[in-house]
């Protein structure tokens, strides 16, 4: 859970199998953030080949948000590796980049700028090197398999 504005905010998702009711219920979320959502997030299809939605909410909204992903057909995701969600590469710019720069730098494989959100060559190699230490082939791209053994 995360603390806004001294509210209590829990931090859920969606999965969808295409992009329009990924788009609407972006756009459906985008539209309460006065009501209890605090964020908002979506991305393009991942290895997996569905459309993210992440966002932070209130208790008091999340039941609404719960029946929203439903009513639009996405699969409810509330675990703390949201992450191993979104795939991320060199020159991508992403909120969850920076949150791999930090988990990298905990595990001395990076030593740039973890506020930075734009992946970038030095992280690439960092990955890489991380990768092949953990018998993960050096792509370099941050997959769900690579998300996990970071949280290891």
């Amino acid at each position: 859970m995360v603390t806004l504005s001294g509210e209590e905010m829990v931090r859920i998702g969606a999965s969808f199998k295409d992009k329009d009711s990924a788009a609407y219920f972006a756009d459906f979320a985008r539209s309460n953030v006065r009501k209890g959502v605090s964020s908002v997030s979506s991305r393009a299809r991942n290895s997996q080949g569905k459309y993210i939605v992440d966002a932070e909410v209130n208790d008091e909204f999340l039941e609404d948000f719960r029946q929203s992903i439903r009513e639009h057909k996405g699969e409810i995701l509330e675990n703390e590796y949201l992450e191993a969600l979104v795939d991320l590469y060199k020159g991508k710019r992403d909120p969850y980049v920076s949150h791999a720069k930090s988990l990298l730098h905990d595990k001395e494989y990076y030593s740039g700028n973890i506020f930075d959100d734009f992946f970038d060559e030095e992280l690439t190699k960092a990955i890489r090197a991380f990768q092949q230490d953990n018998a993960l082939p050096p792509t370099g791209v941050i997959d769900s398999k690579t998300w996990m053994l970071l949280h290891k």
